[in-house]
């Protein structure tokens, strides 16, 4: 298992030895997973990073990121027609969508009245909702946590 950031590159720099190391697993036959914690991307925009970087190839199969998990984990454990409530980037909802969980995620942006806010207090987002999977949103605002 490889962390990303700080093991295999730094922003978009690789770590010195990483494309080696890399390289030398897979010829000594050792599977690899890349894992991160970063739910911003899906598993194939990671795999594509890792390559551009690093410069060594890397299947999504060998890719686990905290958005593909959380997906996996709501899949198996979502009954039919129960929802997910998701706050977070491409990744996370591409990752949810992927495995088949049904999700929404909120309308209400920065601009909310007092009975929009009334609404959400009631549960008034969607009945279906059975859970919440919440990962790094750039757009996160108040009224998306009611």
């Amino acid at each position: 298992l490889l962390d990303l950031d700080g093991v295999l590159f730094e922003a978009n720099k690789p770590i010195a030895g990483s494309r080696e190391a890399l390289l030398a697993l897979r010829a000594a036959g050792k599977r690899i997973f890349c894992v991160t914690n970063n739910a911003a991307r899906t598993r194939a925009q990671v795999a594509a990073k890792i390559q551009q970087i690093v410069n060594v190839p890397i299947a999504e199969a060998e890719v686990v990121t905290s958005a593909w998990a959380a997906a996996t984990v709501l899949q198996g454990v979502l009954a039919s027609g129960q929802k997910v409530y998701a706050c977070g980037e491409e990744g996370l909802l591409t990752e949810l969508a992927n495995a088949g969980v049904d999700f929404v995620t909120t309308q209400y942006e920065q601009h909310m009245s007092e009975g929009d806010f009334e609404k959400l207090a009631n549960g008034g987002l969607d009945p279906d909702v059975a859970a919440v999977c919440l990962g790094f949103d750039s757009s996160f605002t108040y009224a998306k946590l009611c």
